[in-house]
């Protein structure tokens, strides 16, 4: 898996570590590790996907109004 970002490392690290636990457990139940997110980073996302939200809004609007100041 080539890494793009830091998000990417991180989830590479996750899946190794996983497996490392489950073979060192003996571990039999079958767990998904990518539903297994720190807290801290599904709110950063979180913050992320408003604030880009909120960018592609105003950017909108600005384009609407330049486009509008044109006419």
């Amino acid at each position: 898996m080539a890494s793009k970002d830091a998000l990417d490392v991180y989830i590479e690290h996750r899946l190794m570590m996983e497996q490392r636990l489950h073979r060192d457990n003996n571990d039999d139940l079958t767990r998904d590790p990518k539903n297994k997110f720190p807290p801290e980073l599904m709110r950063r996302l979180y913050v992320l996907s408003w604030f880009l939200t909120f960018l592609s809004l105003v950017w909108w609007k600005l384009a609407a109004d330049k486009a509008y100041m044109a006419r």
